[in-house]
């Protein structure tokens, strides 16, 4: 019996081996050893940066107050804040998970994880490479006033940041990209 399951086992690891030799012919060494990396053991990346600050932005001042809420209800689990790309409202567009919120020195700083997959190769390359370097989030104001030539608005549903290719508000950006470890 003991020998039938070492045959099982050898013919098993010699049948994995033998896909992935030949998926590293079809698709060359480099590039399926990358492909094989990403499928079996996915990189994750800890991104941190600004989603908002206390200045006018077409006539809105988002105050850091706004966020107090959801940075609490994000850091006792009762909320998921998604990083998407683009202010899509499209599932596929989902490329990592904000994972907290900071706020201090009149800024709202964030947090955020990427699984680097197929899906987010590019996303993850254009963020490793510094080209893309702007964030934008994706609010409604519950709570607001008239100041001036300005509203303030003193509370928000936050639903999204999202990774832009330039974001409204100037200081908005990203600060920090690593991989996790």
């Amino acid at each position: 019996m003991l020998e039938r399951i070492k045959s099982f086992i050898l013919h098993s690891l010699a049948a994995k081996f033998a896909l992935v030799a030949a998926l590293i012919a079809l698709l060359g060494g480099a590039r399926a050893y990358e492909e094989l990396q990403m499928a079996y053991f996915p990189k994750t990346y800890e991104i941190t940066g600004i989603a908002s600050s206390v200045v006018p932005v077409r006539g809105m001042i988002v105050t850091t107050g706004a966020f107090r809420q959801e940075a609490a209800a994000l850091a006792s689990g009762k909320l998921s804040i998604p990083l998407m790309a683009n202010h899509s409202n499209n599932i596929q567009d989902i490329v990592g998970k904000i994972t907290a919120l900071d706020l201090r020195f009149g800024k709202t700083l964030f947090k955020a994880e990427i699984i680097a997959n197929k899906a987010n190769r590019a996303v993850i390359s254009q963020l490793l490479d510094g080209t893309l370097t702007d964030v934008s989030i994706g609010f409604i104001p519950t709570e607001y006033e008239q100041a001036g030539n300005v509203v303030l608005i003193r509370e928000i549903d936050l639903f999204e940041i999202s990774l832009v290719f330039a974001g409204a508000d100037p200081t908005a950006r990203i600060l920090t990209v690593k991989e996790k470890e």
